[in-house]
């Protein structure tokens, strides 16, 4: 068991994503309303783990990351 292990260790990856997304407001459109409502920025993380499959480095991981 200890010995597969060590073996398939190298071939498995940590995968950390982090997407910004800005939300614009349709009052941005008006330089007036634009002091009123700035922008709103969203912070999403997301995490997972694949494996390593070629030489070149080609990983295989879950469609959510």
């Amino acid at each position: 068991m200890v010995r597969s292990v060590q073996k398939a260790a190298r071939s498995v990856v940590f995968i950390g994503v982090t997407q910004i997304q800005i939300v614009r407001n349709p009052f941005f459109d008006d330089p007036f309303f634009r002091q009123f409502f700035p922008p709103s920025v969203n912070e999403y993380r997301s995490m997972g783990s694949g494996v390593i499959l070629t030489d070149q480095g080609h990983a295989v991981t879950n469609y959510h990351v």
